[in-house]
């Protein structure tokens, strides 16, 4: 298999877990009040891990920003999950 193709789909899979990784923590992170200790930490945990992906599978600084942008998309996902699922408890519609 081309060496090329490899790495992307190594790159792909370090993205997906980035982003999968920040989904609960979204969630978290979207219970509490905004710019608390535990917002920041809740913003903040997955960053060591990234980081270890990212430097062991060879990947230079040209990843950052893309890894940065999948673990932002995992927070908004997760605290619209929480989001989703509290309007729908409640029975109202977000169309107000």
């Amino acid at each position: 298999m081309n060496t090329c193709l490899v790495s992307a789909i190594i790159f792909a899979a370090v993205l997906t877990t980035t982003c999968l990784v920040n989904i609960p923590l979204g969630r978290l992170r979207s219970r509490q009040r905004k710019f608390s200790t535990k917002w920041f930490l809740y913003i903040h945990l997955s960053i060591p891990l990234i980081h270890l992906m990212r430097t062991r599978e060879g990947f230079g600084y040209w990843a950052i920003p893309l890894l940065i942008a999948a673990g932002v998309v995992g927070q908004i996902l997760g605290g619209n999950v929480r989001e989703r699922r509290a309007v729908g408890q409640t029975g109202e519609t977000r169309d107000k």
